[in-house]
């Protein structure tokens, strides 16, 4: 199940945080996610953006994939193997039927609210539970974490990302986890307050928490450069 609760003040997310996680080093036993819109689910952005029934989307992903694989041996990059691709695939804007997840919560408030300043929206941060969610979700074929070195993928390495993957018949982890009809909590959603926003983003800037940390390169850069604008404007 997802429980949910509200944040409207940045001086309480370290609060937050431990009300669910407890205090000390999160290591692995939590995992969090920001996103934009609170109104949105857990879904992917393929998807999203696909229609079909599971059979149907797996051959398009897989088709997708293939054709990622080509173009990159055609350039003369050795491709990764296996869940690295759709890692690969992912963090350079390609949809994919994995979910973007970090170990930190301050990465994943970061991605919520410069999203949610640029959107002019209420984000969201997600916090998984990961030992609740192996002890309730039976089998890895459903619902499972995909968590690697990425030697050659810098930016995963600096968002201290990992993923989740559905397997289900299921498009978003919302409708998975209710169809397990679960008594305890696996997922917890905070839904942050908009005067959160531009003091929070303050905050982790000055933690060095930037799209051009994150974003190794020029890339990174630019979006930096995008979102001082929009908060200096706002």
């Amino acid at each position: 199940m997802i429980t949910e609760t509200n944040m409207n003040t940045w001086n309480g997310f370290y609060k937050k945080i431990c009300d669910t996680c407890g205090t000390g080093s999160f290591g692995k036993h939590f995992l969090f996610r920001g996103q934009r819109d609170a109104g949105w689910k857990l879904e992917t952005s393929f998807d999203r953006s696909q229609v079909g029934t599971l059979v149907e989307r797996e051959r398009a992903f897989d088709k997708a994939l293939e054709a990622l694989r080509n173009r990159l041996e055609f350039g003369g990059i050795q491709p990764p193997n296996g869940d690295e691709l759709a890692g690969l695939a992912q963090h350079y804007g390609m949809p994919t039927r994995i979910l973007d997840w970090s170990y930190s919560p301050y990465v994943s408030m970061f991605f919520a609210c410069a999203g949610a300043l640029e959107a002019g929206s209420r984000p969201a941060l997600y916090i998984l539970d990961v030992e609740a969610m192996r002890k309730n979700v039976s089998s890895k074929s459903e619902l499972s974490i995909v968590d690697y070195q990425p030697a050659k993928n810098e930016r995963l390495r600096s968002q201290r990302g990992c993923f989740t993957f559905l397997k289900g018949d299921f498009s978003s982890i919302d409708d998975f986890l209710v169809s397990k009809n679960l008594g305890v909590p696996i997922i917890t959603k905070v839904k942050v307050g908009r005067a959160v926003i531009k003091p929070a983003l303050e905050q982790l800037f000055s933690m060095d928490i930037t799209y051009e940390r994150l974003f190794p390169g020029l890339e990174g850069s630019a979006k930096q450069a995008w979102l001082e604008h929009i908060l200096e404007n706002s």
